[in-house]
């Protein structure tokens, strides 16, 4: 094989290991995200509440099927 042979064959390579390491990434839609509780109250009655405004993102890689996710819940007073 020649030279330039070699170094066509090497960059298609190296581009298919790059596609294969691509995550697809999906935003939460933090108008419609929200992460809600209730508390029993000694069996009398039930406190609810809950936090809103819940930003984050999920990566998945469907090639490795690994997925991360990050969120973050602003919790202030």
């Amino acid at each position: 094989m020649n030279i330039m042979k070699k170094s066509f064959l090497g960059a298609l390579l190296s581009l298919g290991l790059l596609s294969a390491a691509h995550a697809d990434v999906y935003k939460f839609d933090n108008t419609h995200t929200n992460a809600v509780f209730n508390i029993d109250h000694f069996q009398t009655s039930t406190n609810h509440g809950g936090f809103y405004a819940i930003s984050g993102e999920l990566k998945y890689q469907p090639e490795k099927q690994v997925a991360e996710m990050r969120v973050t819940i602003p919790v202030s007073a």
